[in-house]
C-alpha cells in the first residue's frame, strides 16, 4: 500500500509507504509538514505496521525542512512513536535545523536512542536493518 498526499492544488506533498524489499516503512517529504499530515501519517503507519516486526520507519528528509513546523505538528509527533510501536527511526538528508527540531521531538519522546540521522539512504538502511552502527 502507498498512500500519497496531494496539497489542495494537486501538487505532491508526501509519499508514505512498506518496503516489503528492506523491511521498513518510509516517509519521503516533498514539501512542509503540517498537523493534518502528521495525524494522516500516523494513520497510514497504523495499516502499515499490522503484523510487522520490528516496526522500522526511514525518513526522507532531503528535500524539505522542519524549521517551520508548527506546535501543534510537533505534538503529534512527541507520541508518534509510542503510539504506534516503532522500534527504530532513520532520517535522511535533514539539514541542520531539521535534525535539530527532530533530536528535540525525539527526546522528549523517549525516543532519542532508537533514532538517528544520516547523509544518505544507504547508511540509514544499513542501520535500520543492524548492519552499521
Amino acid at each position: 500500500m502507498k498512500k500519497t498526499i496531494y496539497s489542495e492544488a494537486g501538487e505532491l506533498r508526501h509519499e508514505v509507504y512498506y518496503d516489503d524489499e528492506n523491511g521498513v516503512a518510509r516517509i519521503v517529504h516533498y514539501d512542509l509538514i503540517y498537523a493534518d499530515d502528521a495525524r494522516e501519517f500516523l494513520k497510514i503507519l497504523e495499516v502499515l505496521y499490522t503484523d510487522k516486526s520490528p516496526k522500522l520507519l526511514l525518513d526522507d528528509s532531503s528535500r524539505v525542512s522542519a524549521a517551520k513546523m508548527d506546535k501543534e505538528t510537533r505534538q503529534i509527533f512527541m507520541g508518534a512513536g509510542e503510539k504506534l510501536g516503532i522500534d527504530k527511526v532513520a532520517v535522511f538528508g535533514a539539514d541542520p535545523m531539521t535534525r535539530m527540531m527532530s533530536k528535540i521531538i525525539f527526546t522528549i519522546a523517549g525516543k532519542i536512542d532508537s533514532t538517528k540521522y544520516f547523509k544518505t539512504e544507504d547508511e540509514a538502511l544499513k542501520w535500520l536493518k543492524g548492519e552499521a552502527s
